[in-house]
């Protein structure tokens, strides 16, 4: 009896799909399906532990432009204070996240011979948005968990798996160069199937330029980071006055008559402590004239403040906000570059993530002419940044090593609290110091010199627990 009830049944009772589940081949069949699967994609890359905030607080509370007060509360203060380990739950979660982009895009990827439906540049254009997130998200977990390239030994040192297939399997580190590689075919395959500029909570043809830009700039393959930052310079100008500062204060314009080119897309009525960006720099309670109380964790270094021309740089007005009363310490300059007033959203705090801007790309072509040896060009770039930003301002042209310094310096300056500059020092290969400062609290006199191992993050112990392959990072 045993033989027949196994024969008669054959196979079937072995492939039983659970009942809170559909197969994939039902899951992916119409354009309405590809279409909901890649905002899903979307909806991960913005979810906190990745772009809706921690890309940009992990590391730029990890530098020296954001000092803790005293008394803060602690977030960040592991990153902050330089001892994160393979236990963090903000390194676990971001690991977490962005393979989350990886398989989800891939299941997207992978089923799309099942899409019949559609022109075929709206089929073009999904499958080009879904290689991209997926080189995203690998560009993303190499530059944290693996070695700078410019570094070190890219063909050999160990990277972060590869995943094209959401799987169990456990799998072995690929190389440095094998993800680049693995991130360029993808994007470059990607440019050849994106094809229009839907909306700023997509990513398009100039978003698509811009991860290129960014990909080639971390490589030091100056060539290329100057093609891909001129596409995008070419049809995307600078903003400035009041326009930039609208950027900040108000998210900029949702039309993209800015310079902003791709945001997480954040509903006007949401709230979440996940991708509450003014919170961080503002506290809890609502910081109302004339006493503010504002309970803030992390302020402005001085030495960072002191480089804008406060009378003249716009960016001084709206990125910080002077003499701001504080519980139990001195007044404080304040962060408002996320204000904790936007207009377009009911919860306190709430803004939009920029994830690529016209004025980086700016910074990367003058950083790669520089490098290049092409002084007249570079010096044209970052005299275009300084004039958009800077009223009255006339530039006189550098040279060497004082051109790159000046490059650094505005970089610094235009892109703090994006998670630009963490980044920067460790392709560099820059260490930084931070200098005690009036009403700062706990690691304020901090030196990281450029060959400290947590320069790359741990492999989350998650992992190396569960997979016998990983290896994990020195020092760890």
């Amino acid at each position: 009896m045993a033989v027949f009830f196994v024969t008669a049944c054959g196979d079937d009772f072995l492939e039983l799909t659970p009942p809170d589940a559909i197969a994939d081949v039902e899951a992916f069949e119409t354009l309405g399906d590809f279409e909901a699967a890649l905002n899903g994609v979307y909806a991960t890359v913005r979810q906190g532990p990745y772009w809706g905030k921690n890309m940009m607080m992990n590391f730029d509370v990890s530098v020296s432009d954001a000092y803790a007060v005293e008394g803060f509360t602690n977030q960040w203060g592991t990153q902050y204070g330089w001892q994160i380990q393979s236990g963090t739950g903000e390194g676990t979660n971001l690991w977490l996240v962005a393979y989350r982009v990886a398989t989800r895009s891939s299941n997207l990827i992978n089923n799309f011979d099942n899409l019949e439906e559609g022109t075929e540049q709206e089929r073009n254009q999904i499958l080009g948005e879904a290689k991209a997130l997926r080189a995203l998200a690998h560009f993303d977990l190499v530059r944290v968990f693996g070695k700078p390239y410019r570094q070190g030994n890219p063909a050999s040192d160990l990277g972060v798996p590869i995943v094209t297939v959401e799987n169990l399997e456990e799998k072995e580190r690929n190389t440095v160069a094998d993800v680049y590689t693995f991130v360029l075919e993808e994007l470059h395959e990607a440019r050849d199937l994106i094809t229009q500029n839907r909306h700023r909570r997509y990513l398009g043809v100039n978003a698509l330029n811009s991860l290129l830009a960014r990909v080639y700039h971390e490589m030091g393959d100056w060539q290329n980071a100057i093609t891909y930052a001129t596409e995008v310079i070419d049809v995307v100008p600078l903003s400035s006055g009041q326009e930039y500062a609208d950027i900040w204060q108000s998210d900029g314009d949702p039309n993209g008559g800015d310079e902003i080119i791709w945001v997480m897309a954040v509903h006007p009525t949401e709230f979440a402590n996940a991708l509450n960006l003014g919170s961080n720099f503002v506290g809890g309670n609502p910081p109302l004239p004339p006493n503010y109380n504002w309970r803030i964790d992390y302020v402005p270094a001085d030495d960072l403040v002191a480089m804008y021309d406060k009378d003249n740089d716009v960016r001084h007005g709206a990125f910080f906000l002077e003499d701001v009363p504080v519980s139990a310490i001195p007044p404080v300059t304040a962060f408002i570059k996320y204000p904790h007033d936007n207009p377009n959203f009911t919860q306190r705090g709430m803004n939009l993530m920029k994830v690529f801007r016209a004025s980086e790309m700016y910074l990367i072509r003058a950083e790669a002419y520089a490098e290049d040896g092409q002084g007249a060009l570079a010096n044209a770039d970052l005299s275009a940044i300084r004039t958009a930003r800077i009223d009255g301002y006339s530039h006189s042209d550098l040279s060497g090593g004082a051109l790159l310094e000046a490059i650094y310096d505005e970089r610094r300056k235009e892109m703090v609290l994006e998670g630009s500059r963490w980044f920067d020092l460790r392709r560099r290969g820059e260490g930084f110091q931070r200098n005690p400062q009036t009403g700062t609290g706990p690691f304020d006199n901090l030196v990281i010199e450029p060959d400290n191992y947590r320069w790359v993050w741990p492999i989350p112990q998650g992992e190396m627990d569960a997979n016998i392959k990983m290896v994990q990072n020195p020092g760890y």
